[in-house]
């Protein structure tokens, strides 16, 4: 039954009536019947859907289809724009005692309390949006950003303000050399609509004031914290064109069983909505932190160029989230720059 299992898969039914979630109240991937039976790393929807045409074409030959072109699209949600700048002296004065002892980074050491001291962002280490947009725009490709623009849980949402200065002046730099803006709603607005649409309210209208305009406005949800289907309904309310949260933040993979994006189905309302979803195949800290799949850097790039690959194999999109403060370190770059290469070629 392949349209009853596309239907499945990507509606996430098993999502609505499977109740095992994690710490932070999300669906894992190993409670998935994908990483159960071993196949969260293939595409399974979009596999269907080739023996189904293969089928009708072997009927009907005449047929044809749009033909699909593999694309990237690297995203980056702007969970601690600064690691120094407006921090706690004393957590900033550990971080560098870090740098020195653990790291032995002694230019990173050096940025860091610099930049504490003259409160000067240009030196903090996590500013590598511009080196991030350089990276992309070598490989004329486009970055998004998800700016988070509320704060609902002070233990999970970094306090920093859309009305900041230099944020301001950020959003124009990325706007101005061809990028994109998106919401990285807060800890607690993947269920509650009022929260999620004053942030998305307070997102344009800064951006309005900054004469930054988009066609089209996204989000991905803060610890990809998602519930079926309330996010999707309360994103489509708060007028937003598509979504980026789909992706398990335990195992990378196929969440949607699709590397295309697709129209949503709220299945309690049983009505299609306008929102569409951008599966979201991998992630920096999905593949190397420590609670999560553990990684070697050789290994996580094994992971992305296989699953890109895949991608490219049904002329898919291949989602690469990666936080600008997984760049402070020189061996997070050249990995970074590594990802690229290997999902370009």
């Amino acid at each position: 039954d392949i349209a009853g299992s596309v239907f499945f898969i990507l509606t996430r039914y098993e999502e609505l009536v499977v109740a095992e979630r994690d710490e932070h109240k999300r669906f894992p991937a190993k409670a998935s019947l994908a990483y159960r039976e071993g196949f969260l790393d293939r595409p399974i929807v979009d596999e269907y859907i080739e023996i189904l045409w293969a089928c009708m074409k072997r009927l009907w030959p005449g047929l044809e289809r749009r033909e699909r072109r593999y694309q990237i699209w690297l995203s980056h949600d702007v969970d601690i724009p600064f690691c120094a700048v407006g921090k706690p002296c004393v957590a900033v004065l550990r971080n560098a005692v870090g740098d020195l002892v653990k790291r032995g980074n002694i230019s990173l050491f050096a940025r860091r309390v610099q930049s504490r001291l003259l409160n000067e962002p240009r030196f903090d280490p996590c500013n590598t949006f511009d080196f991030i947009m350089s990276m992309s725009e070598r490989y004329d490709l486009k970055s998004t950003f998800f700016f988070k623009a509320g704060h609902s849980n002070p233990l999970y949402d970094n306090d920093y303000s859309l009305e900041d200065s230099w944020i301001q002046t950020l959003m124009r730099r990325i706007y101005e050399r061809g990028h994109e803006i998106g919401i990285h709603p807060s800890y607690e607005s993947y269920r509650d609509e009022k929260t999620l649409r004053l942030e998305c309210e307070q997102l344009r209208r800064v951006a309005e004031n900054l004469g930054i305009s988009q066609e089209r406005w996204g989000s991905r949800q803060h610890y990809l914290r998602w519930e079926n289907p309330v996010t999707w309904q309360i994103c489509d309310e708060s007028g937003l064109d598509y979504d980026s949260t789909l992706g398990f933040a335990d195992h990378a993979g196929f969440r949607c069983g699709t590397c295309h994006q697709f129209p949503v189905f709220n299945l309690r309302t049983r009505k299609p909505l306008r929102l569409r979803e951008r599966p979201l195949i991998a992630m920096d800290g999905t593949l190397l932190a420590p609670q999560y799949m553990a990684l070697r850097p050789e290994q996580a790039l094994e992971w992305i160029e296989r699953l890109s690959n895949t991608c490219r194999r049904f002329g898919g999109t291949f989602t690469l989230l990666w936080h600008n403060t997984n760049l402070t370190g020189r061996w997070q770059r050249e990995l970074y720059l590594q990802a690229l290469e290997a999902s370009i070629k």
